[in-house]
């Protein structure tokens, strides 16, 4: 009895292996392996980045304080553009986007003052001249913003892409920069097919002429809201978009748009590396931990005090950094700024540090061999001594899991949730049917 049951069971747990991991995922396991895989990075604990070109610059409390037009104006960003530019860093990738002109006036009364500061009345008191110019000067935000970013040449726009269905709107002018080099769609691929948006937030032209670069800001969330992937292709309007994190490495490499990339397939070749695609044709992110990659204050880059080596040929990532903004969580920091995942994916892509997912057949096998240990333990000649046969099995589950984290060190992620979950009710199945047996037997 207890060896039929075993096998029984045994057939039912692999056949709703693969369902979970093929067709729907079975929202408790899923939570689960989300959970087990966390404890892998804390388990491996932080991580120091492999290359010291990447640094973010964070609009932090500093900043906030001491430089508030910087959050409030677009002047205040078209100096901190300057001031950053000075430094001569390789890339300046900006975590926002500028979608709509600045309003410091309604239209009409902004219109007037251009007007009158343009042509001052004959006879004008000198000094009501002079306060009329000083507030035109000041509605020139957009202007002075434009004419940063053009004369910077390094400056990377961010765009948020918004899923859904139906067709998607108009691509903007500049938003072609962050297309993929060479890309094909053929419609299928599965779970692994892009996202599709159907709108997309990015700078105006007006502003956003000069840049020479841009990339998606979009990141993955999953069902506990902790981000562990980010997506390497976007689709929209039948276009293919690459990240930003992406966009910043193949810069740093010198090969900006040195992408090859077929929707749906599980790789993708960026500079020469091939980058494995999970699904929604995402990346895992090799995260590093709270405090790993180097950051600057954008106050002290305004202020010019920052270390001229630290920015200088750098990949400078540029977001929100103050309070209780734009936070995020992830499997090593529950509270991470959002800018850090642009920058650990570059870092991740620079360095090779690239975690793959072992596919649905891996689950499937571990599973079927997890319960094969457990009928082995079934066995009557195993069964003789009555605590035997839950240590074997016990012990089989116990170094799956040392597997895993051993496996997880050299980059592979592989399933733990279903197939110890699984064996573990193949298990207590088998000692139901023992123990109903020896009831008979008495």
């Amino acid at each position: 009895m207890p060896l039929v049951t075993a096998i029984v069971a045994s057939v039912v747990a692999v056949a709703i292996c693969a369902v979970s991991v093929s067709v729907r995922p079975i929202a408790g396991l899923d939570a689960f392996e989300h959970m087990l895989i966390d404890a892998r990075f804390k388990l491996r604990g932080p991580r120091a980045p492999a290359t010291d070109r990447i640094v973010i610059v964070g609009l932090d409390d500093a900043a906030r304080a001491r430089y508030p037009e910087v959050f409030q104006t677009r002047a205040g960003w078209a100096r901190l553009i300057t001031a950053l530019s000075a430094y001569q860093p390789k890339v300046i990738a900006l975590d926002l986007f500028f979608s709509a002109p600045e309003v410091i006036l309604p239209d009409a009364l902004a219109h007037r003052v251009k007007m009158v500061a343009e042509a001052p009345p004959e006879g004008g008191d000198p000094q009501l001249v002079q306060l009329v110019r000083d507030v035109a000067e000041e509605l020139r935000g957009d202007e002075k913003l434009a004419a940063a970013i053009a004369e910077s040449h390094r400056v990377f726009l961010g765009a948020f892409f918004h899923g859904g269905r139906g067709a998607s709107g108009a691509a903007p002018p500049g938003l072609e920069l962050a297309r993929h080099g060479e890309a094909a769609d053929s419609g299928g691929g599965g779970e692994r097919r892009p996202m599709h948006a159907a709108y997309v937030d990015f700078t105006r032209h007006d502003i956003g002429a000069g840049a020479v670069g841009a990339g998606a800001l979009n990141n993955f969330r999953d069902s506990d809201g902790t981000v562990r992937r980010m997506p390497l292709a976007i689709e929209y309007g039948g276009a293919l978009y690459m990240p930003l994190g992406l966009a910043v490495a193949l810069a740093g490499a010198g090969k900006p748009g040195d992408t090859r990339y077929i929707a749906g397939q599980d790789v993708m070749q960026a500079m020469g590396k091939t980058l494995p695609v999970g699904p929604a044709a995402s990346l895992s992110l090799d995260v590093l931990g709270r405090g790993q990659l180097p950051r600057i204050s954008a106050a002290d880059v305004l202020a010019g005090t920052a270390p001229s080596a630290a920015l200088e040929d750098k990949l400078v990532f540029v977001g929100f950094t103050y309070a209780a903004y734009d936070k995020i969580e992830t499997p090593l920091d529950a509270i991470a700024d959002g800018i850090e995942l642009h920058a650990t994916l570059a870092e991740n892509v620079l360095t090779d540090h690239l975690l793959r997912l072992a596919g649905p057949a891996w689950a499937i096998v571990a599973t079927a061999m997890l319960c094969g240990i457990v009928i082995a333990a079934q066995l009557r000649r195993v069964r003789r001594r009555s605590w035997l046969p839950p240590v074997i099995a016990l012990g089989g589950i116990a170094l799956y899991i040392v597997a895993a984290q051993v496996v997880f060190a050299h980059g592979m992620i592989i399933q733990v949730a279903a197939p110890c979950v699984l064996s573990l009710i193949v298990l207590g199945a088998a000692t139901v049917g023992g123990l109903a047996t020896e009831g008979r037997g008495t």
